[in-house]
């Protein structure tokens, strides 16, 4: 049996071997750990690893902890030490025992084992001296203790890490618990914070074709000059461009036309995003669209059907336009955009199928429209699918609204001057016109511009695009007196609602006394009659040059052609001049009938006598002898005999009607002269008449 004090020695230095390992192997596991813990830190700092990544590097750093666990703590705590691996272990630390322990130690295995008698007192002093050694030895000096403190110094230091990191970097130490232990997807603080606006779930989809804007958002300690936006197109590769600040913390990127679907990435200082995508997708298209115009009911117009394609869709204002077209996608809403033109009520824009909850709309892929067409412009409808893809324009066309011009109306008065009697007839042509016919004609008379006065003028046949009326307006019932002036309009008025208006221009007739008017007519003629004079001496000066010219040729001589030009011109102004006196003196010949200043004797005898015998001599007498004397040349001098005659003819006729208008004159100045003697005996008798009647009221108001 093995001495107490050896077996008490034994057992201290075992104890403390085990507790001598156990903090050592703590001490270099806890170091081995941080310092895993701090590679994992900075590998996914600097890596930004995604989940998998830092699932597999977590398994790495397991691993590697624990195989220090084992080889470090696990291995080295559970290991049995036998009493004679004690025992040799004190006599390597204390030269003193000489081998009494461990001989000691296996003495008292090998008495257990049943050894020779002869050899137990040996053994038993054996094992006393080393007991009486044992007493004085402190086990611990047995360890190495330099190897001890140097791992627990590891162990300290490791502490010291965490506790500094812990205080310094504190949200640091839970994001990378929170991502490299947890394996939860938490981003790291960063100075600087990267965010893309606009893309849910990290794509955004895009109409083909459409403008696009990138706005990069950035924010945090730091904000960065430049971001460099990464765009890795399907087709087109790779391209990178660096993004200048346009406004606090916000970096644009305009696409005007975005064709193709690709993904991009914003880095700038330490921020960078996640990859996000911008898909292109066709937008959604109306077809099938049809277009029908229904006129206002007084155009008595019939609906048009028509449609974007041909150009600018006009319409007179008050049409509705209807509109009907497909989409290529089920809808969840549509729009439309007029020019100040209305949606009719009840007829709003509709999509048909089914019906959102959130909207008086209804969606599906039929679009109905009716608006009343009020301006011009541009017509747009925008679209949106059911997955949120816009068309904006999907349909845009050119609008015309036309309005309904007012009539146009024109007066014109024949056989009238400028001065009418009291008892005149004015004949008058009253015009209108209109797009879509007129509905009323009247005349509007006025006095000295005071109010006017309409009044439906009987016989137009209404409703056509042109109405004309002939007709005769008596002026004695309009009750007009001398020295006022009569004014007169032609009115018109269309079926719109409201009507549209038009008049004409005004014309102004002054009321003059017969006697007054015919000295006017007689002054005219007078004016007249001093022109046709003069064309009658000229063509005598022509008839005289061409009696010499027929002399010289008569003599063998030959016509001058610049003297033969000359005569040709000379009787052209003369035949003019004629039917220009006869226009003139038919008009004179007409406000005297129309005025009733005269006679018919007297409009007889201008008639037969001066207006007629006028038209004669330039139609059949002077229009010969122009083409007569045209006809003449150096070689053919046969008409010039003819002309002669034909002009020697037309002479005689200016001759007497020169004759008659003089003696027209005379008798025109004698009725003249015979009005006014009546005239002022009329006044005469007027103010004799007011005389004795201021004399009998004198007579019969005295005493």
């Amino acid at each position: 049996m093995m001495n107490p004090s050896v077996h008490h020695l034994l057992r201290s230095l075992r104890r403390l071997v085990r507790l001598h390992l156990a903090l050592s192997g703590l001490a270099r596991l806890g170091a081995v750990s941080v310092t895993v813990a701090l590679g994992m830190w900075a590998l996914d700092w600097w890596l930004r690893l995604e989940l998998g990544p830092r699932g597999m590097l977590g398994t790495l750093a397991l691993m590697i902890i624990g195989v220090a666990g084992w080889r470090w703590f696990l291995r080295p705590v559970t290991r049995r030490f036998s009493d004679a691996d004690v025992a040799l272990a004190l006599e390597q630390a204390f030269p003193q025992f000489g081998d009494r322990l461990l001989t000691a130690v296996e003495g008292a295995r090998g008495q257990a084992q049943g050894a020779s008698e002869t050899s137990l007192p040996l053994l038993e002093q054996v094992a006393a001296e080393a007991a009486t050694l044992a007493a004085d030895v402190r086990p611990s000096r047995a360890l190495d203790g330099g190897r001890l403190v140097k791992c627990l110094g590891l162990g300290i230091g490791a502490l010291l890490v965490i506790a500094m990191v812990a205080t310094f970097f504190p949200k640091e130490l839970e994001v990378w618990w929170q991502r490299d232990v947890l394996l939860r997807n938490v981003d790291w603080p960063r100075a600087t914070t990267l965010e893309i606006a606009g893309f849910a779930n990290g794509t955004t989809r895009v109409v083909r074709g459409s403008p696009l804007s990138i706005v990069v958002n950035a924010s945090g300690r730091r904000i960065p000059e430049t971001v460099k936006l990464v765009l890795d197109y399907e087709h087109a590769g790779r391209f990178r461009e660096v993004l200048t600040r346009s406004g606090s913390g916000k970096f644009l990127k305009r696409f005007d036309s975005v064709i193709e679907s690709f993904r991009l990435r914003a880095f700038g200082g330490d921020g960078v995003t996640d990859e996000l995508r911008v898909e292109v997708v066709d937008p959604p298209m109306l077809r099938n669209v049809r277009m029908r115009l229904v006129y206002p009911a007084y155009t008595r117009q019939a609906p048009r059907e028509t449609g974007p394609s041909d150009g600018a869709v006009e319409a007179v204002v008050g049409t509705r336009l209807e509109l009907r077209a497909t989409s290529t996608r089920p809808l969840r809403y549509a729009k439309i955009q007029a020019p100040n033109s209305k949606l009719q009520k009840g007829s709003q824009l509709q999509v048909s199928r089914s019906v959102l909850p959130e909207s008086s709309v209804e969606a599906g892929t039929n679009v109905s429209a009716r608006l009343v067409v009020e301006e011009s412009g541009r017509v747009q409808i925008s679209i949106e699918d059911l997955e949120g893809l816009r068309a904006d324009p999907a349909l845009s066309f050119a609008l015309d609204a036309q309005p309904d011009r007012p009539p146009l109306a024109r007066l014109t008065l024949s056989g009238i001057g400028d001065k009418i009697t009291p008892v005149a007839t004015l004949p008058l042509a009253a015009e209108a016109r209109d797009d879509f016919g007129v509905a009323a004609l009247s005349l509007a008379t006025s006095t000295n511009n005071t109010t006017w006065q309409s009044q439906p003028l009987a016989g137009a046949v209404l409703g056509n695009a042109e109405v004309l009326l002939e007709t005769r307006l008596p002026v004695e019932p309009l009750r007009v007196v001398e020295g006022l002036v009569l004014s007169l309009r032609v009115e018109a008025t269309d079926a719109a609602k409201p009507p549209g208006r038009g008049a004409s221009q005004s014309l102004a007739l002054r009321v003059v006394s017969a006697a007054e008017l015919m000295a006017d007519l007689n002054r005219r003629q007078k004016e007249y009659r001093a022109e046709f004079e003069r064309l009658t001496r000229k063509h005598r000066e022509a008839l005289d040059a061409m009696r010499a010219i027929r002399e010289r040729v008569t003599a063998g001589g030959q016509p001058d052609l610049a003297q033969m030009a000359s005569l040709v011109a000379d009787e052209r102004e003369a035949g003019n001049g004629c039917q220009t006196m006869s226009e003139l003196f038919r008009r004179i010949l007409d406000e005297m009938q129309n005025n009733r200043v005269s006679t018919p004797a007297e409009q007889e005898r201008l008639r037969v006598r001066v207006v007629e015998p006028l038209t004669d001599v330039s139609r059949q007498l002077l229009g010969p002898v122009v083409t007569q004397l045209g006809a003449v040349t150096p070689s053919v001098s046969a008409p010039l005999v003819p002309a002669f005659e034909e002009a020697q003819i037309a002479y005689n006729q200016m001759r007497t009607i020169l004759a008659e208008m003089m003696r027209g004159e005379t008798l025109a100045d004698a009725v003249a002269a015979l009005r006014e003697m009546l005239k002022d005996q009329s006044q005469l008798n007027e103010a004799t008449r007011k005389a004795l009647e201021a004399e009998l009221q004198r007579l019969l108001k005295s005493p």
